[in-house]
């Protein structure tokens, strides 16, 4: 009997072990790439809110615009995606968050 209850109580303080154990895990948090770009606006989509940018060197692509994106125009007044126009040069923060090209800050900058 006292083997059976070792048995037990070893396998009681096994399976506390795995909870405690589990319960220290912590979740990684998504993986983020922060980049900058200095490019022309080539394209604005308003209904998909993104804006197509060509840096100097070809470089560039489709970046996602949120209600989080500062904009700011060359004079640092605040503007919206609507106060954009396709052609003008635009510095851009870039973060990439699950494979889409977020930009979290555009600023107008005067041409290269």
């Amino acid at each position: 009997m006292s083997r059976v209850r070792a048995s037990a109580a070893f396998l009681c303080a096994l399976g506390l072990l795995v909870v405690a154990a589990g319960s220290q895990a912590q979740v990684r948090p998504k993986e983020t790439t922060n980049t900058a770009l200095t490019g022309q606006i080539k394209a604005i989509d308003a209904a998909k809110k993104t804006l197509t940018i060509e840096g100097a060197n070809k470089e560039g692509g489709v970046y996602q615009v949120t209600d989080k994106t500062t904009i700011m125009d060359n004079s640092n007044k605040t503007i919206d995606l609507g106060g954009l126009k396709t052609g003008w040069w635009v510095a851009v923060t870039v973060d990439t968050v699950t494979g889409k090209n977020v930009a979290t800050y555009i600023e107008v900058v005067d041409t290269p």
